[in-house]
């Protein structure tokens, strides 16, 4: 499948223009994913999981295997998985992508111990994250001591 470049230019001009109109963070998700779309390998595909209300998986008729990305208090944006991924066969992401809305008029960047307990938390099912407001991108990788 062919994946539509989106330069960076492109990706500040629509993350500005959003902050004018739309502050929602979920409003941010749709830019984020094109630009992730644009730099993922053929093999790889990005999965929007931010809506995915599933938190008890233990029942009979599960929407999904959410616990194999998740738990029932910490929910990613985005995860980065396999082309095969899907609802019925869901596997441990690659990568985990954490969205903070910015605040482009009084920018101060993002702030890693604001976010420790969720970053932790979506640690148990990932070795890589990727937090970012838009602005900011860390890249973290677990430790494991």
């Amino acid at each position: 499948m062919y994946k539509q470049r989106i330069s960076y230019a492109d990706y500040v001009e629509e993350v500005e223009r959003l902050y004018k109109i739309e502050r929602r963070e979920i409003y941010f998700g749709f830019v984020i994913r094109d630009f992730i779309q644009s730099i993922l390998t053929e093999s790889e595909q990005l999965v929007a999981v931010w809506d995915n209300k599933g938190y008890k998986d233990d029942t009979k008729n599960p929407l999904h295997k959410r616990k194999n990305y998740a738990d029932s208090h910490s929910l990613q944006d985005f995860i980065i998985v396999p082309e095969q991924y899907s609802y019925t066969n869901t596997t441990k992401p690659y990568v985990s992508i954490e969205l903070k809305k910015p605040n482009l008029e009084n920018y101060q960047g993002l702030e890693l111990g604001k976010n420790k307990k969720q970053i932790e938390a979506e640690f148990e099912y990932c070795d890589f994250i990727i937090l970012t407001d838009c602005v900011t991108w860390m890249f973290l990788k677990k430790m494991n001591l």
